[in-house]
């Protein structure tokens, strides 16, 4: 008997869908580094402190791809008074992710005051000896980078974040999907299809 599968709805406002454009142009000026650190289910409320050695190996530079909204949002945002105004007139794109996709996610608790990856440890050298010094460095907007959620955990997070503030803040609900993923994406068109065998497939959103 084949398992039921479990899709999740995505959600982008643009007239141009879920286009695919570098992070980061002349056109663009997006703050937050993205880093290959994977949050898993058993680390979804810890903070680990890394060596910038680390991090530069983790981060890529300039991915592609847009971002959305997944599962649950505040749809209020998208409104004259919202921080997103100025998505009010565009188009409502929506499409479908499985559990099992990592997406990219903002570098924070479902609390809004906690980091998945806290300080980022530099170590520089003492001219005459060569002994290697820690400086620990960290800056109120580390909570703006990026890291590695499976859906299935982001899920667990909106959940919990939901509880205790009773709305989604954007940096909670939003994700960045690569050029990859948007291409793995399914199209809301196809939903009559995805119905057609509602024995093996559940919409989550």
């Amino acid at each position: 008997m084949r398992a039921i599968e479990f899709l999740v709805q995505v959600v982008r406002y643009a007239n141009e869908g879920f286009n695919i454009k570098p992070y980061r142009s002349k056109v663009y000026h997006h703050t937050g580094d993205f880093f290959n650190y994977l949050v898993e289910r058993v680390n979804l409320h810890q903070t680990v402190n890394l060596y910038k050695r680390d991090t530069d190996r983790m981060m890529i530079s300039n991915p592609e791809g847009c971002f959305a909204f997944l599962y649950n949002y505040d749809v209020s945002q998208i409104s004259k008074t919202g921080n997103l105004f100025i998505r009010l007139n565009a188009r409502k794109n929506v499409a479908y992710l499985r559990l099992d996709e990592v997406v990219y996610v903002r570098n924070i608790h479902a609390n809004m005051k906690n980091r998945f990856i806290g300080d980022i440890i530099h170590e520089i050298p003492e001219p005459s000896t060569g002994i290697m010094h820690e400086f620990p460095n960290s800056s109120m907007y580390d909570e703006l980078n990026w890291v590695q959620m499976p859906v299935s955990v982001f899920l667990d997070r909106s959940k919990e974040h939901f509880e205790m503030f009773g709305r989604m803040h954007e940096r909670i609900s939003e994700v960045y999907l690569t050029c990859e993923q948007i291409n793995r994406l399914i199209p809301h068109t196809s939903l009559f299809f995805v119905k057609k065998f509602t024995k093996h497939y559940k919409l989550i959103g």
